[in-house]
């Protein structure tokens, strides 16, 4: 209305002088004279007019800066300077993303619109935030003259209209204040005891709860842990990983080898671990077969370091072009690359078995053999079988990662059932022919062999290892653990149990499927059932 425009032109006037001063002195008065003007007001500013403020007052900062030149100023000639800061001064506001949550501090909150507000942190400690008086001007002078951060009560009047605002800045806004740090006991900010205290936040509905409600036509409870049975004449795919994903998480087991399912890989430059790992076995198995009579270990024992190197090379040459021929990834300089980094790991890893001196014989290396499991046809693929002296067979699986746990070989549920399914059903009923079952460890750091074989039992049970041999009475019982827990995870393969369970999350880190699994959404369901079953004190 007149009043006010006539009250704003008399502010105004009063700051324009033909007096010369300091551009930082025409800085302040700029200032003083929009917060004249009531400039930019008392609503909720948006975010590109927040970040246009603090573009003003980088500028006016600017002004501020030319206080160096020591030269004096009219005001005319400041309100030029300011425009000619601004318009050199290059403006790009950030954009505010479409998502549905964000994270920012106090006054960013303020500067756009929302449907709901939660606002964290509010002790007493905190908000209103403690004064922190400029320490290069007199503390009294800043008191009288109500600087920012002078004193508590200029922070308790700041901190009053801008909580008066994120009141009213949206539908619903919420304070939460902490009640413990460490072992320090916190109070919450005096500008929040008038707001209405709730005893605990309702969760956030699930799409499935949405949509249930959405719809209108009664719905029926389906129990997802039960999969069709594996029919007669099936075929599941997977192999030695179809039984180790169902003794970890059922699920696993039936969206991955039954459904289909699986993870996008993600491209890599050059060659990613499992492919460098499937060549460390193609050149053991070049190695230990490279004539027509397989070598044995004598061979080995006897080979000169000059000999040994020749047949390496060989190996290795061997199997780097097959993989060649099988991809188009193989350029010189990475064949060049897998040659170097080969013959250092399976050199040292050849050298390695020779230095152990255990003489053996090479029955076979990448074999495939198909057997049947409680009516479910697997194909084993059997990095390596070699005879003992005294006969036994031990089966060998090279691993160039980390050793598998394969302390659950004592157990009632098999996690790494790898060894223990070639142990229980290569032979078929003659298992008492295995006497060890080893995970040759290849790498650069250190290599070793790492499993079970039946002269563990040669000692008394309490001095035994690995531990878990300690509970068995002697070999042929362990055999026998290993058949009985691999058929009952095939009986539960057959009869289409796919609940998700488990017992160790970590055994889930290369689960292609984790997605499907809804591991939070069903972590929600349990919390909720937990607060029916248990509803919060009135």
């Amino acid at each position: 209305n007149i009043a006010h425009l006539i009250h704003d032109l008399t502010v105004a006037s009063a700051y324009v002088s033909n007096k010369q001063a300091a551009p930082s002195f025409w800085a302040y008065c700029f200032t003083q004279l929009l917060e004249a003007l009531q400039w930019p007001g008392t609503r909720s500013i948006t975010s590109l007019e927040y970040q246009t403020q603090k573009s003003w007052q980088k500028a006016l900062q600017q002004l501020s800066a030319l206080d160096a030149l020591d030269a004096h100023t009219s005001s005319s000639e400041a309100i030029s300077l300011i425009q000619q800061i601004c318009t050199q001064q290059v403006f790009q506001p950030e954009t505010i993303m479409a998502t549905p949550i964000q994270v920012v501090g106090m006054m960013e909150a303020l500067s756009a619109p929302v449907d709901a507000l939660w606002v964290l942190q509010m002790n007493d400690h905190i908000w209103p935030p403690p004064a922190r008086p400029n320490a290069l001007l007199p503390a009294h002078i800043q008191r009288a003259a109500r600087l920012p951060n002078a004193d508590n009560s200029v922070q308790a009047t700041f901190s009053a209209g801008i909580h008066r605002r994120v009141l009213h800045s949206a539908k619903r806004v919420i304070f939460s204040s902490s009640q413990l740090e460490n072992t320090t006991q916190l109070r919450a900010s005096p500008l929040i005891k008038s707001v209405e205290a709730i005893s605990y936040l309702p969760l956030a509905q699930t799409l499935a709860e949405m949509l249930s409600e959405a719809g209108n036509a009664d719905l029926t409870h389906l129990d997802d842990h039960i999969a069709p049975a594996v029919q007669v004449g099936e075929h599941v795919s997977g192999g030695t990983g179809l039984f180790r994903a169902q003794a970890i998480c059922p699920a696993w087991a039936f969206y991955q080898y039954r459904l289909g399912a699986k993870n996008l890989k993600t491209p890599s430059e050059g060659l990613d671990n499992l492919t460098r790992g499937q060549l460390v076995h193609a050149v053991l198995a070049a190695f230990w077969q490279s004539n027509e009579n397989k070598l044995d270990f004598a061979d080995l024992r006897n080979m000169s370091d000059d000999a040994l190197k020749m047949h390496l090379n060989k190996a290795i040459h061997k199997a780097l072009q097959d993989f060649a021929k099988s991809t188009n990834i193989a350029t010189k300089t990475v064949l060049e690359l897998e040659h170097e980094r080969l013959q250092k790991l399976a050199g040292a890893w050849l050298a390695f078995e020779k230095e152990q001196g255990v003489a053996f014989h090479i029955v076979g290396c990448e074999i495939e053999k198909q057997v049947d499991i409680s009516g479910i046809e697997v194909t084993l693929k059997i990095d390596r079988i070699h005879r003992l002296e005294s006969g036994g067979m031990v089966f060998v699986d090279y691993k160039t990662g980390q050793i598998p746990k394969f302390s659950t070989w004592g157990e009632e549920r098999i996690t790494e059932p790898q060894l223990p399914i070639y142990a229980s059903f290569y032979f078929g009923d003659a298992s008492q022919k295995i006497a060890g079952l080893q995970f040759g460890m290849v790498k650069i750091a250190e290599h070793s062999f790492e499993g079970v074989s039946q002269d563990v039992f040669d000692v008394e049970p309490s001095k035994r290892k690995p531990k878990f041999t300690q509970q068995f009475s002697d070999w042929q019982s362990l055999l026998v653990h290993f058949k009985t827990s691999i058929e009952m995870i095939a009986t539960e393969i057959k009869a289409g149990e796919a609940s998700v369970k488990f017992s160790d999350k970590n055994a889930l880190s290369y689960c292609e499927v984790l997605p499907l699994l809804r591991l939070p959404e069903r972590q929600l369901q349990f919390e909720r059932f937990l607060d029916v079953a248990e509803p919060p004190p009135a």
